[in-house]
């Protein structure tokens, strides 16, 4: 018959089971504590991150809205330097861009919108930029650099094909203007008001050769 040990040798035997795995199991559970808390920790951080972020961009927005041009990028330039890689930087850049075009500087523009490009988390705030980047860089007179910011893809692929026409316009090579604002005409990012627009636009070229 199998012989079952005592209470004593129970105990004894976790006695000595306790000395030579304790330390480790407290250790482990010391580290699974600390995992948990650095797992709420880095919610609690990225929550402050957004609110610091919507915080700053709110204090960017006020001067802007009333047309206080030098505050508004002063605190615009901030939320970029502060938060960039928050979504709330991207819409300032967005916006820097604006403001800079209504103040007549498309080359302040031209860089708040290249910073947007480049930053931007989605596909279509990256198109939203390049097109508003390639209007800047044609209205200071780069319009090679700008035809090479617009792509013939992306939710802003319409707009982009009939600012490239307008700017192969500009350089007078017609044909090639023709083919783009055809080519506006088949996506669906083109409002009705647009569409006249644009056909107004080739009508006034012809039909070509």
């Amino acid at each position: 018959m199998a012989r079952h040990p005592s209470d004593e040798e129970q105990l004894e035997a976790v006695k000595r089971w306790w000395q030579e795995n304790g330390r480790s199991i407290i250790i482990g559970l010391i580290l699974g504590a600390g995992a948990v808390g650095g797992w709420w920790g880095w919610g609690a951080w990225q929550e402050r991150a957004a609110v610091d972020a919507a915080n700053a961009y709110a204090d960017f927005m006020a001067p802007a809205n009333q047309g206080e041009y030098e505050t508004a990028v002063r605190r615009g330039e901030l939320v970029l330097e502060n938060h960039g890689r928050s979504l709330y930087a991207t819409m300032a850049a967005l916006q820097l861009g604006a403001l800079h075009m209504q103040e007549g500087d498309p080359a302040a523009a031209a860089e708040s919108l290249r910073w947007a490009a480049d930053n931007a988390d989605s596909e279509a705030m990256r198109s939203l930029a390049r097109l508003r980047l390639a209007r800047a860089l044609a209205a200071d007179g780069q319009h090679e650099t700008a035809l090479e910011k617009l792509d013939n893809g992306g939710a802003y692929a319409g707009q982009m094909a009939e600012l490239r026409a307008d700017i192969l316009l500009e350089l007078e090579r017609e044909d090639e203007a023709r083919s783009a604002y055809r080519a506006a005409l088949n996506h669906d990012d083109i409002s009705p008001t647009q569409r006249e627009l644009i056909q107004i636009k080739l009508d006034d070229l012809g039909s070509g050769a």
